[in-house]
Protein backbone atom coordinates (compact mmCIF):
# COMPACT_ATOMS: atom_id res chain seq x y z
CA UNK A 1 0.00 0.00 0.00
CA UNK A 2 1.24 3.53 -0.50
CA UNK A 3 -0.14 7.05 0.08
CA UNK A 4 0.63 10.65 -1.79
CA UNK A 5 2.92 12.47 0.66
CA UNK A 6 2.83 15.64 -1.46
CA UNK A 7 1.72 17.50 -4.63
CA UNK A 8 3.73 20.61 -5.64
CA UNK A 9 3.64 23.39 -8.35
CA UNK A 10 6.83 23.47 -9.32
CA UNK A 11 6.06 25.70 -12.88
CA UNK A 12 2.62 27.74 -12.83
CA UNK A 13 2.53 28.35 -16.46
CA UNK A 14 3.29 32.31 -15.80
CA UNK A 15 6.93 32.23 -17.47
CA UNK A 16 7.89 31.58 -20.97
CA UNK A 17 10.64 29.02 -21.46
CA UNK A 18 11.77 30.12 -25.08
CA UNK A 19 13.59 28.65 -27.78
CA UNK A 20 16.65 28.31 -25.94
CA UNK A 21 15.93 29.26 -22.89
CA UNK A 22 16.52 26.67 -19.52
CA UNK A 23 14.46 27.66 -16.43
CA UNK A 24 15.32 25.54 -12.79
CA UNK A 25 13.08 25.87 -10.35
CA UNK A 26 12.66 23.70 -7.07
CA UNK A 27 9.81 24.79 -4.76
CA UNK A 28 10.63 27.99 -5.31
CA UNK A 29 12.84 30.08 -6.57
CA UNK A 30 15.14 30.23 -3.03
CA UNK A 31 15.41 26.22 -2.12
CA UNK A 32 15.43 23.48 -3.66
CA UNK A 33 13.18 19.95 -3.29
CA UNK A 34 14.59 17.53 -0.49
CA UNK A 35 14.52 14.32 -1.57
CA UNK A 36 13.22 11.61 0.54
CA UNK A 37 14.40 7.88 0.50
CA UNK A 38 12.21 5.20 -0.25
CA UNK A 39 9.72 7.42 -2.32
CA UNK A 40 8.27 7.58 -5.67
CA UNK A 41 8.43 10.60 -7.73
CA UNK A 42 6.09 11.63 -10.81
CA UNK A 43 5.49 15.09 -12.53
CA UNK A 44 2.35 16.10 -14.66
CA UNK A 45 3.07 18.22 -17.51
CA UNK A 46 1.19 20.57 -19.40
CA UNK A 47 2.77 22.63 -22.15
CA UNK A 48 0.90 25.51 -23.89
CA UNK A 49 1.61 27.78 -26.75
CA UNK A 50 0.81 29.56 -30.26
CA UNK A 51 3.24 27.32 -31.96
CA UNK A 52 5.53 24.75 -31.93
CA UNK A 53 6.15 22.94 -28.52
CA UNK A 54 9.58 21.51 -28.00
CA UNK A 55 10.58 21.02 -24.31
CA UNK A 56 12.70 18.89 -22.26
CA UNK A 57 12.39 18.20 -18.20
CA UNK A 58 14.81 16.98 -16.31
CA UNK A 59 16.05 16.66 -12.67
CA UNK A 60 18.72 18.20 -11.91
CA UNK A 61 20.34 17.22 -7.97
CA UNK A 62 22.90 18.71 -5.57
CA UNK A 63 24.11 17.84 -2.17
CA UNK A 64 23.36 21.73 -1.06
CA UNK A 65 20.10 23.21 -1.18
CA UNK A 66 21.09 25.61 -3.45
CA UNK A 67 20.44 25.58 -7.18
CA UNK A 68 22.97 27.27 -8.90
CA UNK A 69 24.97 24.72 -7.88
CA UNK A 70 22.41 21.66 -9.03
CA UNK A 71 23.64 19.18 -11.87
CA UNK A 72 22.33 17.04 -13.93
CA UNK A 73 22.99 13.43 -12.99
CA UNK A 74 25.13 11.52 -15.22
CA UNK A 75 23.79 8.90 -17.09
CA UNK A 76 19.98 10.00 -15.68
CA UNK A 77 17.78 10.34 -18.91
CA UNK A 78 15.36 13.61 -19.27
CA UNK A 79 12.05 12.80 -17.17
CA UNK A 80 9.81 14.24 -20.27
CA UNK A 81 10.56 15.47 -23.56
CA UNK A 82 7.19 16.67 -24.65
CA UNK A 83 5.86 17.82 -27.82
CA UNK A 84 2.39 18.57 -28.15
CA UNK A 85 -0.22 20.12 -25.77
CA UNK A 86 -1.92 17.29 -24.44
CA UNK A 87 -0.86 16.28 -20.43
CA UNK A 88 2.24 14.25 -19.96
CA UNK A 89 2.68 11.67 -16.50
CA UNK A 90 5.57 9.76 -15.76
CA UNK A 91 7.44 8.50 -12.58
CA UNK A 92 11.23 8.96 -12.35
CA UNK A 93 14.52 7.98 -9.71
CA UNK A 94 16.72 10.33 -8.42
CA UNK A 95 20.18 9.19 -7.60
CA UNK A 96 21.07 9.30 -3.84
CA UNK A 97 21.73 12.98 -2.95
CA UNK A 98 19.96 15.38 -0.61
CA UNK A 99 18.11 17.95 -2.82
CA UNK A 100 16.68 17.97 -6.46
CA UNK A 101 14.42 20.84 -8.62
CA UNK A 102 13.39 20.23 -11.76
CA UNK A 103 14.73 21.66 -15.27
CA UNK A 104 12.36 22.65 -18.23
CA UNK A 105 14.62 23.68 -21.77
CA UNK A 106 13.17 24.62 -24.77
CA UNK A 107 15.31 22.44 -27.52
CA UNK A 108 14.55 22.72 -31.58
CA UNK A 109 12.03 24.79 -33.09
CA UNK A 110 10.21 25.24 -29.51
CA UNK A 111 8.09 28.83 -30.08
CA UNK A 112 9.88 31.72 -27.67
CA UNK A 113 6.19 32.19 -25.85
CA UNK A 114 6.16 28.25 -24.58
CA UNK A 115 4.58 28.00 -21.62
CA UNK A 116 4.64 24.57 -18.75
CA UNK A 117 2.47 23.85 -15.73
CA UNK A 118 4.41 21.18 -13.98
CA UNK A 119 2.91 19.36 -10.50
CA UNK A 120 5.57 17.47 -8.92
CA UNK A 121 4.05 14.28 -6.79
CA UNK A 122 6.03 12.40 -4.49
CA UNK A 123 4.57 8.70 -3.01
CA UNK A 124 5.50 6.97 -0.05
CA UNK A 125 4.81 3.29 0.72
CA UNK A 126 3.11 2.38 3.72
CA UNK A 127 2.99 -1.12 5.31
Amino acid sequence: MSRIIGCWKVFDGTEDVGSTNAVIKGLSTLAMIPIMAGHTFSLFADASSTGTIALKVECFTHFSDTIASAVEPEGMADILTIADGSLHHDSFNPPVTQWMAIKVTGTGANDAATRVVIHLLIQESVG
